[in-house]
């Protein structure tokens, strides 16, 4: 898990969490007021859905972290679901 603080006013302070997620199975909802969308989104395409520089960069991080981790949860017999 990351979090990003924010200051996209002077005024105001807004703090995000991002997490990067492995699916397993099961439903989304955005049964949260605050949230307007909820979608898997191929890592490859990430960046373009993402309006602030901060989150760009850190999607960048996590896009390279991938292959690492995918091959120590292959190693380690985990397998995601296609």
């Amino acid at each position: 898990m990351s979090r990003l603080i924010c200051f996209p006013t002077p005024w105001q302070l807004a703090v995000r969490d991002h997490h990067l997620l492995r699916f397993v199975d099961g439903i989304m909802n955005d049964e949260d007021p605050e949230v307007t969308e909820v979608s898997w989104i191929p890592v490859s395409e990430l960046i373009e859905h993402l309006a602030y520089a901060d989150e760009r960069k850190l999607a960048r991080i996590a896009h390279d972290l991938l292959p690492d981790l995918a091959r120590k949860e292959a190693a380690a017999g985990k397998v995601t679901p296609r």
